[in-house]
């Protein structure tokens, strides 16, 4: 320890205030403020010197201490050197003292690692320019270096001191150990033999460089994959020797991927787990899936996601991890057809992981309800969505008829980056109100948080103290100027948060990526058009492209203008190195954006909250326009999962969240209180369900509640009368004030989504209550609304299933019709409509092609595409030609010249213009999602008929298909679920086959046999789909 004056040393006010003033002038520089610019220092935080040293000088001394264990290290020093690495690191950018840079680094990133935060230790060993160290301290300053910027590497050392044999005996066999795992007690006894020369006859510094030596290799052997896995997963070093002998196998555990081995997650455990985004989930999920086959504790495993985009980058990951091995590991489609494979005889042979969307689960187990006798490990990601509007009944439903049906000796794990009631989930999910684990404080980067401030004719950045984030207070000065550009433009205009976040951006660039978050899609459109306006009007400063992967920018350019047009703004805006990222933006060009960004080939995006749907980007800044999404504010845990983006552990040491809007920090009104509370980890929401929102009450804008005297009012006007039903937000909207028509018709909306899945969900359980209508209501006890009910709330919830079984029997008094409702995923009225179009269409469908085929199925697409667009559209005679451009592969912005650009949404004074945004949910949503949703009712529904019908049902699958993708043949259909996931590759690499195939072992067969012509034109597309031909040809 150290003392002065018999007083631990620890960071004080005035300790704080230094270290203020040092981040202050970081800042400064880091905002590319000219030196006369900057503000002038009233005390020098040098001082601080004493003080960091000592902390770090603490921590080591606790870890070679005996019987040290890492869950009770002492959190003063805990405190101490989390505070020294800052200080170190915001010492160094300061430029204060360049004479200090090389002491500096050093003492940084030793600090980060012992600090537990061994990505940002790793980002300032391997990004310094410091090299050979020299600080003559005998060569510990080398291995030192050598141990926190990479130990795989091999070690160079020359210079001829009292301690080379002992560092080069120690650097030798830590090596060794890293690449076998033998000799852990002989590393530990040479470090210490190094530390006791150093302590015998050493400096002051030597004696710190050998502690701070010793303290690393005891941490790196403490998280050694060699030292954990074994003893985490009760296995033998030999059992994970193949694995960790791979050359991409990770070498050490993270802080939070220890935490979940230390709870026996390993071991076969189930739990609920809290882990802070970038904190090492996605190799965490890999280790959960080797113990569990490595300890043949199954050979399946599924893994669920909400979101296309999470399972296409999971199944990415989990494909390169485990290439070579033995492990098939496919993404199923997220089509309601049977197009995927479990060969049940080979999974004693082979291992199978299946990675999928909740619906697509959820089909499948109405399909394949013996899955889960087999399923020994389920894993559900981002598993807080059960109160998503759209989603959440879906996933809770999945998961209340998972939990009783998978074995008892099957292992559950749920994930996500923020439950504020993880203990409530638990006792739903895992029956045990304890299996939670929470490694929310293991935060992988520090996180600076600034808000914008305009009063005075330049702006500045002020850095407040906030709770649990930011210890101390400062401001960065003049960064923040209105230009005069061409055309009297001035630009920002301060009253505007979207163009002061897009100058900050442009500013920013240089030093890493920007995202700028909007509340709106059409906000992140108009930050695009005000980017093409203000760089094409002498912007004094270089595009984004500048600082991007040229040739990688021009390629998604391309593919963006051949998906929306050449006069585009997102084409335009992408040739700047500018793209837009959100839900209308086509599914090929994220997936093509996201892995440039990964890359870092592109460094500059406008998202909206798409970025915080698990998507793994490294962000260095994000700037915030507005925490509003349409007219509600962005939820608390949302928001954490959304800057959690900010600063990605082993790319960053720092994520730096900007809230753009001058007002929140100037006026200090409703503004800045919503930002503390947003800022606030505690002011999180609990996890609530979807199902439960059936029972409550209407709201107007203002929160206030409407109640009706029965919760199930609503639903029975539903069932009983859907046209009244869909009368109820006009007449509201007329008797009571506050509530507008808009506002009610979206509550109801969800109420409708709700029911439709429920009834789906009671529909594919048919058997368990049809001798007893009355047990129906048990269907809902293993709900998550259930258990987070009172006494009340579970009668209604009772009640609410009973009333809608008893209406499914009293309309469906078959049986066997009632089980292939089931399977439809689809609500009682909507299935009732399908089967009575079927019966009325079936001859006429078997009487003709595939195309015309289409044409027939129009009028039932027509009538039950319920999405906005595509209802609101005032020209209705122009979907046929849009369905049938669909299909047939045009693009979004041929469509849209062809034939919307004249529609509008709406009728009257209020109509509005289609846009190409509008384009894209169409058909994506609409025609892609809901109508194949459709389609796959028909042929679900064809079985009730007699007759041979084999040929319309392979007919009906295939254009569900095309339907889902809008592409013209089963060729571009294969390629896209091979992952060339867009549109205009999937067709044009469709046409470098000369024969129609109809299987993906098919195509990837002809895809190898064809690797230079497949390798040529994938050169001409994005470097995502390099990377999918590289994973086939492997």
């Amino acid at each position: 320890m150290s003392f002065i004056g018999g007083l631990l040393m620890r960071p004080d006010r005035n300790a704080r205030r230094l270290l203020g003033i040092a981040s202050s002038k970081a800042k400064m520089w880091e905002f590319h403020l000219s030196e006369r610019d900057h503000i002038q220092i009233d005390d020098d935080p040098t001082k601080l010197f004493d003080l960091a040293i000592a902390c770090l000088g603490d921590i080591a001394a606790e870890i070679n201490g005996e019987g040290y264990y890492p869950q009770e290290q002492n959190a003063e020093l805990r405190t101490g050197i989390k505070f020294a690495s800052r200080f170190f690191t915001s010492y160094y950018n300061s430029r204060l003292n360049d004479a200090l840079n090389p002491l500096t680094i050093l003492f940084a990133s030793a600090s980060f690692y012992l600090a537990e935060m061994p990505g940002s230790s790793e980002v300032l060993a391997t990004q310094s320019r410091i090299e050979p160290m020299n600080l003559a301290a005998g060569g510990l300053e080398d291995i030192l270096f050598w141990l926190l910027r990479n130990p795989d590497a091999n070690f160079s050392f020359n210079k001829d001191t009292r301690y080379s044999s002992k560092i080069s005996l120690l650097a030798r066999i830590y090596k060794q150990f890293r690449a076998s795992g033998d000799g852990r007690d002989k590393v530990l006894a040479a470090a210490q033999d190094l530390r006791r020369l150093a302590y015998f006859s050493g400096s002051a510094l030597e004696l710190l460089l050998a502690d701070a030596v010793c303290a690393v290799i005891r941490k790196r052997l403490d998280n050694s994959v060699w030292t954990c896995l074994p003893a985490f997963s009760g296995l033998l070093v030999r059992d994970w020797r193949t694995a960790i002998s791979k050359p991409h196998f990770m070498r050490e555990l993270w802080p939070a991927q220890r935490l979940l081995g230390e709870r026996g997650i390993l071991s076969g455990k189930s739990a609920v787990v809290q882990m802070p985004t970038s904190a090492g989930k996605t190799r965490a999920t890999e280790l959960l899936i080797r113990s569990a086959f490595l300890s043949n504790r199954t050979s399946f495993v599924s893994v669920v996601a909400p979101f296309r985009a999470l399972c296409h980058e999971i199944h990415q990951s989990l494909a390169k991890a485990f290439q070579g091995e033995i492990v098939a590991v496919d993404e199923l489609s997220d089509i309601t057809q049977e197009d995927f494979s479990i060969d049940f005889p080979k999974l004693s042979q082979r291992r199978q992981i299946i990675v999928t969307t909740p619906e697509k689960f959820h089909y499948v187990l109405r399909h394949k309800p013996e899955l889960t006798s087999i399923c020994g490990l389920v894993i559900y990601d981002e598993g807080h969505l059960f109160d998503d509007s759209n989603r959440g009944v879906n996933y809770e439903l999945l998961l209340s008829s998972l939990k009783t049906k998978l074995p008892a000796n099957s292992q559950t794990i749920l994930i996500s980056a923020i439950i504020k009631n993880s203990g409530q989930i638990a006792r739903w999910l895992l029956d045990d109100e304890k299996a939670t684990i929470t490694g929310l404080e293991l935060t992988p980067t520090d996180k600076s948080i600034s808000f914008a401030s305009w009063k005075t004719p330049l702006g500045q950045l002020h850095f407040p103290p906030l709770p649990n984030l930011q210890e101390f207070n400062y401001y960065v000065p003049r960064v923040l100027r209105e230009m005069k550009l061409a055309r009297n433009r001035i630009f920002p205009n301060r009253g505007k948060a979207n163009e002061i976040a897009l100058y900050l951006g442009l500013k920013l660039i240089a030093n890493g990526a920007v995202a700028i978050f909007c509340g709106r899609k059409t906000s992140a459109s108009a930050i695009c058009r005000v980017a093409n306006e203000i760089l094409s009007n002498n912007f004094p400063a270089p595009p984004p492209i500048a600082f991007s992967e040229g040739a990688e920018i021009r390629k998604i350019e391309s593919l963006v203008e051949r998906n929306l047009g050449e006069e585009s703004e997102i084409k335009r805006c992408a040739g700047l190195g500018i793209f837009a990222h959100h839900g209308n933006i086509p599914h090929g060009i994220r997936l093509a954006v996201e892995y440039a960004l990964q890359q870092g080939m592109a460094k500059f995006v406008v998202c909206t909250s798409t970025l915080a749907q698990g998507v793994n980007l490294p962000i260095r800044y994000l700037i915030v326009t507005s925490v509003y999404q349409g007219s509600e504010r962005i939820k608390v845990r949302d928001f954490h999962n959304l800057i959690g983006r900010a600063g990605r552990s082993g790319k960053h040491t720092e994520g730096s969240i900007i809230f753009a809007d001058p007002h929140i920090f100037d006026q200090r009104d409703w503004r800045w209180g919503e930002a503390l509370e947003l800022l606030n980890p505690a002011n999180s929401e609990n996890c609530a369900s979807a199902i439960a929102r059936i029972l409550s009450p209407l709201y107007n804008g203002n929160g206030k509640p409407l109640y009706a005297k029965d919760p199930l009012d609503l639903t029975r006007v539903y069932l009983d009368n859907p046209e009244e039903f869909r009368k109820i937000p006009e007449a509201i909207s007329k008797r009571s004030s506050g509530f507008s028509i808009e506002d009610i018709r979206q509550q109801l909306e969800e109420k409708a989504i709700a029911i439709r899945s429920i009834q789906s969900y009671i529909l594919a359980h048919s058997e368990e209550w049809e001798n007893d209508p009355q047990s129906a209501g048990k269907l809902v006890e293993n709900s998550l609304a259930y258990t987070l009910s009172d006494a009340n709330g579970k009668k209604n919830l009772i009640e609410l299933f009973e009333l809608l079984t008893k209406n499914i029997q009293q309309k469906v008094q078959e049986a066997s019709k009632r089980r292939i409702y089931g399977r439809t995923l689809l609500g009682l009225e909507d299935c009732l409509a399908i089967n009575e179009w079927v019966t009325q269409n079936l001859d006429s469908m078997d009487n003709v092609s595939e195309e015309n085929l289409f044409r027939v199925l129009w009028s039932l697409l027509r009538v039950h595409i319920k999405n906005r667009s595509f209802q609101r559209c005032n020209a209705p005679y122009l979907l046929d030609a849009v369905g049938k451009s669909w299909i047939d592969g045009r693009s979004f912005g041929w469509i849209f010249e062809n034939h919307l650009k004249t529609a509008r949404l709406g009728t009257g004074t209020n109509a509005r213009r289609f846009t190409i945004d509008h384009v894209v949910e169409l058909c994506e949503n609409g025609l892609g999602y809901e109508g194949a949703l459709l389609l796959g009712a028909v042929n679900e529904m064809i079985d009730f008929y007699e007759g041979e019908h084999k040929e319309v049902k392979k007919r009906l699958a295939r254009l569900q298909k095309r339907l889902k993708y809008g592409l013209p043949s089963t060729n571009s259909v294969i390629l896209y679920e091979l992952g060339f996931a867009d549109r205009i590759i999937a067709l044009e690499l469709g046409m470098l086959i000369d024969v129609n195939l109809f299987q993906k072992e098919q195509m990837i067969r002809v895809i190898r046999s064809n690797r230079r012509k497949f390798e040529k034109a994938i050169n001409y597309y994005p470097s995502y789909y390099n990377r999918v031909l590289e994973r086939i040809l492997a």
